[in-house]
């Protein structure tokens, strides 16, 4: 509920207004941590039940009528199969902007070598993590994602993410604040703006680019990016056909719909900046994590395999959810694979057990919306 919304019902007691803003956030937070509210949480929610209850909240004399908003599952038709140029784009990476609301968003956008215009071509939209740019996902990280989209002639966007402006302190707890970061789970971080819109955006403006197969959507990212690729998972699981967490999975929570979405994710044992075992009062252990998603996907028990130092983890899904995690015993936070930079020196350590690149690739190639 906005504000705005709050203002309307409760005739314009401030007050009020913001404590129950307050308690929407706290909310938020408990449902994204996943555990009982402190002591300290306690006394906010204890300090609101005055307001409410001594004459000051009094409705006003008319209520207004208000509508709540309904939540519908989106349709995979909702972009449908256009081929506007004749001739194809110019490969290579470009900047491009969308206007989302009254802000202006950035991408990166990889056009294969050689790409058939009057193919529709699948879409791989790859998160930075927070703090980081597109541009770094895009060029400095050596990925190795434009190798394999000059192969297949598939395109890449790499979105960047903006400043959120956290004013509630139960939320700046959950992120470093004056950073780049992706505002998951509906607006957790900053009610002002949906990165699910800007999403959607950059897929209608691909759409008037080029010819895009709406039901080859995928989604990844590191860090915080992973937490943005399960969000994706959750929250737009019609829009995109698979996701692929990458030292980042939270669990799912308050999703709209209950379509199966295919998940690989990637993390290393020895993770210290996003701990493989969880971290207490903010994010379940990668275990509890991938078993909720596993549920959600209509799967069953899992079965094990050792590459080098890294386990595979398959679950059995009837369903359509394929889910599969690859566990890293000697790696950091790290893109498994990851050819070594000069900035490598100061990273947690890279297992080269298996290339994430690759093995996302093909994930992805097994699944589609059709």
């Amino acid at each position: 509920m906005s504000p705005q919304v709050l203002q309307a019902a409760l005739g314009g007691n401030q007050a009020v207004i913001d404590c129950l803003v307050g308690l929407f956030g706290l909310v938020r937070v408990l449902e994204f941590k996943g555990s009982l509210p402190t002591s300290g949480e306690m006394d906010q929610i204890g300090g609101c039940f005055p307001l409410l209850t001594d004459g000051t909240a009094a409705a006003p004399t008319t209520a207004p009528t208000i509508t709540a908003p309904t939540i519908t599952a989106p349709s995979v038709a909702l972009l449908p199969i256009t081929c506007p140029p004749d001739e194809p784009l110019q490969a290579g990476l470009s900047e491009r902007t969308v206007e989302v609301g009254d802000r202006v968003r950035e991408y990166l956008l990889y056009v294969p070598l050689g790409h058939d215009p009057s193919e529709p071509a699948p879409v791989v939209f790859i998160a930075h993590g927070r703090g980081g740019t597109a541009e770094g996902a895009a060029t400095t990280k050596n990925y190795g994602w434009n190798a394999l989209a000059d192969r297949d002639g598939w395109f890449l966007v790499y979105p960047q993410a903006v400043i959120p402006n956290i004013t509630n302190p139960a939320m700046a707890a959950l992120a470093q604040t004056g950073v780049n970061n992706w505002n998951i789970y509906g607006g957790v971080l900053d009610s002002s703006y949906s990165d699910h819109d800007f999403f959607a955006a950059v897929r209608e403006d691909l759409a008037t680019l080029t010819c895009i197969n709406p039901a080859r959507n995928y989604f990844t990212g590191m860090s915080g990016g992973g937490y943005m690729s399960t969000d994706v998972a959750c929250r737009l699981a019609v829009e995109f056909a698979a996701v692929a967490p990458v030292a980042g999975i939270i669990p799912p929570m308050g999703c709209p719909t209950l379509v199966p979405v295919p998940m690989t994710g990637f993390y290393g044992l020895l993770d210290e900046t996003n701990p493989y075992e969880g971290e207490a009062g903010f994010r379940p252990s990668v275990d509890e994590a991938m078993s909720q998603w596993a549920d959600r996907n209509g799967c069953g028990d899992y079965s094990e395999t050792t590459i080098g130092m890294t386990t595979r983890l398959e679950w059995d899904c009837p369903s359509g959810g394929e889910t599969v995690l690859y566990v890293a015993a000697d790696a950091g936070h790290t893109w498994p694979g990851r050819q070594p930079t000069p900035e490598s020196a100061t990273e947690e350590v890279i297992s080269q057990d298996i290339s994430a690149t690759e093995v996302i690739w093909e994930f992805f190639a097994r699944h589609s919306r059709d």
